[in-house]
């Protein structure tokens, strides 16, 4: 006897399914994924903290997952979480169930647990303060323990400079630091300098800025955060293929964690609770289809045929603009296009060459040259530095040469139209970078400033690009104290003046460019910085002209750039000029402060 099934049912599911596949945003592959965890801070402790500027400044320019929590209140269990997708412990020391060690090596993929402070490769015993054995759960592992090969991928920290150097980091890497750098005393600052100093050279490796990925993540908030399990924590994405400056509102933990890291090295297979649970997909960029429908923005997934770039050539030293060309051996590509530094730039349709012209601001750059054809993508890439010490004028340490000048009509007058009284004192010792800082002091009626500024050696051409560099220090107990901090660069010559200046306003916790022709302050997309007190920052902004107009293209904090293009038109005026300037300005209650300043220089070209 047959039985007859109802259609419908099926082809619901059918549908729900082709939904979920086609539908959800996918986790782009990865060649490397690298994962720091850090301890023991909530979320609150961390986001917005002054003492950890740069991991803010990473949140702020890549993903950050706001609702992310821990999944108990054990140091083991999250790591276990994390590593095999269970919280559970095993008395005798050894996990012999699934974990992520396996899955790995079953994908053909490499991987090292780097552990700062571990006495030597491959060590298994207990703690060595201020190494920790419990969060390096690899240690754990029978897969790890009964295997000589897979011991010597626990290595000390050391070796991953020495790895990132040589360009031998494993597809995945668990990095972990000691007691004293990973939040668990309490010292964020310490975790904060840590990672600059340990994760600022990943990103700026150009094969990880090709297809990496980074996570940044507390494995627990502090013991009286209990929501979810094991309290709200920190947890961030960054690499090419992540959102910028995104700010997730699902909720995740650590087995989703574990699900996306190994997704993104192309597994397919997941341990414990991973095997049950979405991925964070939505955190990283969709592709954007073209007209044609063939040709995503993602450069994950290709292949490095088919591309040859004829110039520049790899390792090149240029000067700006870069004149990139390449060749498609294959055929007519559907589309080809270029790539600075992870920004794609506009697709030429139907074409086997390409020629375009790049305007790149001075240092290293990586540029790719991606083509699409039978609904493959394939690219190549070069690596290439601007510039260099030829490459144009440098005018150093100008916060400490004589000349410097006030103007009483440029902006030392509040809303109350009242004089603020202020100064600067040049050769400053300490604190100082190069024993020759200058501190620059206001005070008087709220909303006063006090503007000062250095006439340089004249340029005669406008400036096809122009930097303006400075290290800044606000004392502790100033980090809440001023209204704006303001700098600019200005010249004049062939009848215009091209004015570019930056506020970071404290008031409103936002980054500003003034627009001279208009006199109006205009807000970029860039994510509020406020300098934390006592350590040194560094500010670089760039700029060009571009016939008539002023052109703002990047700013740098602390080494996080951020590229922009904020067009303001230049003035008429007369004369000829190259200035820099620098501004103070007091808050609502006139309290005065003071700030010092050093490497203060202008390059341009």
């Amino acid at each position: 006897m047959s039985i007859k099934v109802p259609q419908f049912p099926t082809l619901l599911c059918a549908l729900l399914m082709f939904v979920s596949l086609c539908c959800r945003a996918e986790v782009p592959t990865s060649g490397h994924v690298v994962v720091v965890v850090a301890e023991d801070q909530s979320y609150s402790d961390v986001i917005g903290n002054p003492s950890m500027p740069y991991l803010n400044a990473l949140a702020r320019q890549y993903a950050l997952a706001t609702q992310y929590y821990a999944n108990v209140h054990t140091t083991t269990g999250n790591y276990f979480m994390l590593t095999t997708g269970s919280t559970a412990t095993s008395s005798s020391g050894t996990i012999s169930g699934d974990n992520i060690v396996r899955h790995l090596l079953s994908a053909g993929k490499t991987w090292k647990a780097y552990a700062q402070g571990l006495p030597s490769p491959g060590y298994l015993g207990g703690d060595v303060y201020p190494y920790v054995r419990s969060h390096n759960p690899f240690t754990y592992f029978s897969d790890v323990i009964n295997s000589g090969v897979q011991r010597g991928n626990l290595v000390p920290m050391t070796q991953f400079a020495a790895d990132l150097a040589n360009g031998t980091l494993p597809n995945y890497s668990f990095v972990v630091p000691d007691a004293l750098h990973n939040g668990q005393n309490g010292a964020l600052n310490a975790v904060d300098q840590w990672l600059r100093t340990n994760i600022a050279p990943l990103l700026n490796d150009p094969g990880f800025q090709q297809d990496g990925l980074l996570v940044i993540l507390f494995a627990q908030g502090k013991a009286a955060d209990a929501a979810h399990g094991g309290g709200h924590v920190t947890a961030l994405l960054a690499g090419p293929a992540v959102k910028k400056g995104y700010q997730s509102k699902v909720l995740y933990q650590h087995q989703n964690l574990l699900r996306t890291t190994l997704a993104a090295l192309g597994v397919n297979a997941f341990p414990g609770e991973a095997a049950n649970v979405s991925d964070m997909g939505e955190m990283f960029a969709a592709p954007v289809i073209t007209a044609n429908a063939t040709a995503a923005t993602t450069l994950a997934a290709t292949t490095t045929t088919g591309v040859t770039i004829t110039s520049p050539a790899n390792g090149a030293t240029v000067s700006s603009p870069v004149t990139l060309k390449a060749t498609f051996s294959g055929g007519t590509a559907t589309y080809m296009k270029a790539w600075v530094d992870g920004v794609a730039k506009t697709a030429v349709q139907n074409t086997a060459s390409f020629s375009t012209s790049l305007a790149l601001s001075t240092g290293r750059h990586h540029l790719t040259v991606e083509a699409g054809f039978g609904g493959a993508v394939h690219k190549s890439a070069v690596d290439v530095t601007v510039g260099g010490s030829t490459s144009g004028t440098v005018i150093n340490q100008i916060q400490a040469m004589s000349g410097w000048r006030t103007c009483g009509a440029c902006g030392n007058t509040g809303g109350t139209g009242a004089l603020a009284k202020y100064s600067m004192v040049q050769h400053i010792a300490s604190p100082s970078l190069t024993g020759n800082a200058t501190r620059f002091s206001i005070s008087g009626p709220a909303y006063s400033n006090g503007f000062w500024y250095h006439e340089d050696p004249v340029a005669n051409k406008t400036f096809s690009y122009l930097a303006y560099d400075f290290d800044i220090y606000i004392p502790k107990g100033y980090e809440n104290t001023p209204q704006a901090i303001e700098f600019e660069v200005q010249q004049r010559i062939n009848g215009r003046l091209y004015n570019y200046a930056w506020q970071a306003l404290y008031a409103g916790n936002i980054w500003r460019t003034f627009d001279y022709g208009t006199k109006r302050w205009i807000a970029p997309p860039i994510p509020p910085r406020r300098l934390s007190p006592g350590v040194w920052h560094h500010i670089r902004a760039e700029y060009h002209a571009e016939g008539s107009q002023s052109v703002h293209d990047a700013l740098t904090v602390d080494g996080v750039r951020t590229a922009v293009r904020i067009v303001h038109n230049s003035v008429a005026t007369s004369g000829q000029e190259l200035e820099n300037a620098f501004q103070l300005d007091l808050n609502g209650s006139g309290s005065p402060f003071h700030v010092f300043v050093d490497n203060m220089k202008v390059t341009w070209r």
